[in-house]
């Protein structure tokens, strides 16, 4: 993934490149504005509410349809044979560490259990609420 870059176009305007985190805007009533980099188009958010821009095309993301929650674990297979556990948990994990969360605005993102709190991935600083969470599909070397 290419570095973000940040330089100054032609006509003095502030160009950022490669901005997969994010950049937000704050008016001084209140107003919030933030955009990101995908890998095409762009996302962004006006007053908690997402869009996303993408092929000459602006769309409002509908509603997720979220799949019911397992009573019992599921386990899938790993290339090597070792197991994982697939199920969306609604408590907080066991232990610290890294997974991929649903959000309450339906999004999924990558997340960090401190032991005690949820944070972003790489950050110490959390936006939105998880609602669920799912181990991270990995294996050992």
């Amino acid at each position: 993934m290419a570095k973000i870059s940040i330089s100054v176009d032609q006509d003095g305007d502030l160009l950022i490149e490669n901005n997969y985190s994010g950049v937000g805007f704050r008016s001084d009533d209140g107003e919030e504005f933030s955009i990101c980099n995908r890998d095409t188009g762009f996302e962004f958010k006006y007053n908690d509410v997402w869009y996303e821009a993408k092929n000459g095309e602006l769309k409002k993301p509908g509603t997720v349809v979220q799949q019911p929650l397992s009573a019992e674990p599921t386990d899938i297979e790993t290339s090597d044979n070792g197991t994982i556990n697939k199920t969306w948990n609604k408590s907080n994990p066991p232990e610290s560490g890294s997974y991929i969360c649903r959000m309450k605005n339906a999004y999924i993102k990558m997340c960090f259990w401190s032991g005690s709190q949820w944070f972003d991935m790489w950050k110490n600083t959390l936006e939105g609420v998880v609602v669920e969470w799912i181990q991270v599909p990995h294996n050992e070397m």
